[in-house]
């Protein structure tokens, strides 16, 4: 793998719109953030990736752009081979950070020869950020909506028949306002606790974590609230679902009644209303599961 820090954004300009353009079927290509990232990491995540990015699989760039942005363009027509780097990415800087960057980060992998277009779109739209870095403009840290090819999680049943034996009570507090999140998280923080940003990874997280309650927020990137809602409770009907939204409107609530959704919480809330909703849940838990309170 070829690593280009020097004219990163010059060279990868090129490639992106001489080479991958011409013929995008044949890239692949994956993206993440990494705040300053450095020249000793850079090496060593290079070597750590050189495994699964064989020279006989076709010629492979890392791209390091900006302030954080890395992209990796590998030219091929397997992706196994980026999704195992994908993981060796995720480790390695599990390996370097803190737990809370750790939950908040993600490696993209995109298939060019479906979504060029989309690739194309976020490509633009951070080359604008990154402009605007090499300005001394101030960035506000937000993404393109990319329509990514999505391969839908598949729920565990083992996991969702064991859950009420399971020690513990486990929530799942889905929300993509940090701050909201936090405020959340605190007031649950007896329990434990499984976070999610986008409807993406709350469906992911559901299935692979089945918790005991779940705080749902409407608004999410990716999959809404409603749509994240309908899956779960399609393969599991005793799931316990609190949705957390700005607006209360007559429909909403009659359309959670109708998904079987147990309650209703309207921003903001206060710390009385989310222990209703404990309280709602330990009524009809089993008596390992049951709290009185959250305070």
């Amino acid at each position: 793998m070829e690593l280009v820090t020097n004219n990163a954004n010059e060279d990868i300009k090129k490639l992106f719109e001489g080479e991958i353009s011409v013929r995008p079927i044949a890239w692949r290509g994956l993206h993440f953030y990494w705040r300053n990232m450095g020249e000793g990491y850079m090496n060593d995540l290079r070597a750590k990736l050189h495994e699964y990015m064989p020279e006989d699989e076709g010629k492979s760039f890392m791209f390091c752009w900006g302030a954080e942005d890395v992209f990796i363009l590998c030219r091929g027509v397997r992706l196994e081979p980026l999704n195992a780097a994908a993981a060796a990415i995720k480790a390695f800087y599990k390996s370097t950070h803190t737990q809370e960057d750790i939950e908040d980060y993600e490696v993209r992998v995109y298939d060019m020869s479906i979504a060029w277009d989309d690739f194309r779109e976020f490509f633009r739209f951070r080359e604008k950020e990154i402009s605007k870095q090499f300005n001394n403009e101030s960035i506000a840290r937000e993404e393109a909506e990319i329509k990514m090819v999505y391969e839908e999680p598949k729920p565990n049943p083992i996991l969702i028949r064991e859950r009420e034996e399971r020690p513990g009570t486990t929530v799942m507090v889905v929300e993509d306002d940090e701050a909201t999140l936090k405020l959340l998280c605190n007031m649950l923080k007896q329990f434990n606790i499984v976070r999610a940003r986008d409807g993406r990874e709350a469906l992911e997280k559901y299935y692979e974590h089945a918790p005991d309650v779940v705080f749902m927020d409407i608004q999410l990137p990716h999959l809404n609230g409603w749509d994240v809602v309908e899956r779960i409770y399609e393969h599991d009907k005793k799931s316990f679902v609190i949705m957390v939204t700005a607006h209360a409107q007559e429909d909403d609530v009659q359309k959670a009644i109708k998904l079987g959704v147990k309650g209703y919480v309207k921003k903001p809330f206060s710390p009385g209303k989310i222990d209703q909703c404990v309280a709602k849940f330990s009524a009809t838990a089993p008596k390992h599961k049951q709290v009185r309170s959250v305070f």
